[in-house]
């Protein structure tokens, strides 16, 4: 991407195409992402929507929460979008590493879509490292915070967020993914 709209974030703002059996190929822990995520394609059920929803390709990181969770169609797929951060340790949420997702399955299960592109909110610190002061006081009320933090992300405007999640999901959703 040139000139994209979050120039410094520690994610590169990406859009991968995998061909699926050959990325199924790799390892098992790659086919049972992609099996999950076809699972969630087909039921679009709710209750997975906020735990660790599938994701590629692999971080060595885990994966810390999900908010604005939702099923989106592309020209021949479909894929789920939804923000999140992922981290080594326990981490505050902000502008850095928030970064807007989209996983998806081409109609014909023969591709993988995958984008990984920085977002940002105004509400959210640049750096939330320098806004911690007592990071046992952190730890111990991670579930508290964490749980808070997505209620207020949940909450905000689809226009809140730079790049617009709109403006990303229409992106995504032009995709047409062919031989």
């Amino acid at each position: 991407f040139n000139g994209y709209s979050v120039p410094e974030h520690f994610h590169t703002p990406k859009i991968r195409v995998y061909p699926i059996d050959d990325y199924r190929a790799i390892s098992p822990f790659v086919s049972e992402g992609i099996d999950n995520l076809s699972r969630l394609l087909s039921t679009q059920s709710p209750e997975g929507l906020n735990a660790g929803l599938p994701f590629l390709p692999f971080f060595p990181a885990a994966q810390f929460f999900t908010a604005k969770v939702e099923y989106i169609d592309f020209q021949n797929g479909a894929g789920v979008r939804y923000l999140t951060m992922y981290g080594q340790a326990l981490a505050p949420v902000d502008n850095q590493n928030l970064f807007y997702t989209f996983q998806g399955i081409t109609n014909d299960g023969k591709y993988y879509l995958s984008a990984i592109l920085p977002i940002t909110n105004s509400g959210l610190p640049d750096d939330g490292y320098s806004q911690m002061d007592d990071w046992m006081a952190f730890e111990e009320n991670w579930e508290t915070y964490l749980a808070d933090t997505i209620a207020w992300l949940e909450a905000q405007a689809p226009d809140a967020f730079t790049p617009s999640l709109n403006h990303l999901d229409a992106m995504l959703g032009s995709f047409s993914i062919n031989e």
